[in-house]
């Protein structure tokens, strides 16, 4: 996912990028708004409080308001809860600190494994498209 960082010095040695990506100022609802495309924009994908880009905490209603407005366009309201999962906010999921606030798919890691390489990525039912062994590999390592 390095073309989803807004953070060019992470991107400098994996390039060419995946295009298609739009880095939006956080905590701007009407950022995300103006660079909607329709039958172009799939997702949003934000940190609950945003971790590399400064430590930044949400407005009370920023990541409802985003919400709500992916769903009123029938797109994906993603969650990176790399940094923010696994109890580091005081809840399970840092989204759990915000009322109403529950993402169509959400990203996990490093607390995830303890220091071990794990990484997860948890989705509503309606947008699951894999089915048990789709995503498997021989080269996996056994922990």
């Amino acid at each position: 996912m390095m073309a989803a960082t807004g953070q060019p010095h992470y991107q400098d040695n994996w390039r060419p990028l995946m295009p298609g990506f739009v880095n939006v100022p956080y905590n701007d609802i009407q950022a995300i708004k103006d660079s909607y495309k329709e039958g172009q924009t799939c997702a949003v994908l934000l940190e609950p409080v945003q971790g590399e880009g400064g430590v930044n905490v949400p407005s009370d209603n920023y990541l409802k308001d985003v919400m709500d407005f992916c769903h009123d366009k029938n797109i994906l309201f993603m969650l990176d809860e790399v940094q923010t999962g696994m109890g580091r906010l005081g809840t399970l999921f840092g989204y759990q600190q915000f009322a109403g606030v529950e993402p169509d798919v959400m990203t996990l890691a490093k607390a995830l494994g303890s220091g071990a390489p794990l990484g997860a990525f948890t989705t509503k039912e309606f947008c699951s498209v894999l089915e048990p062994g789709d995503h498997g590999s021989t080269f996996g390592v056994t922990l």
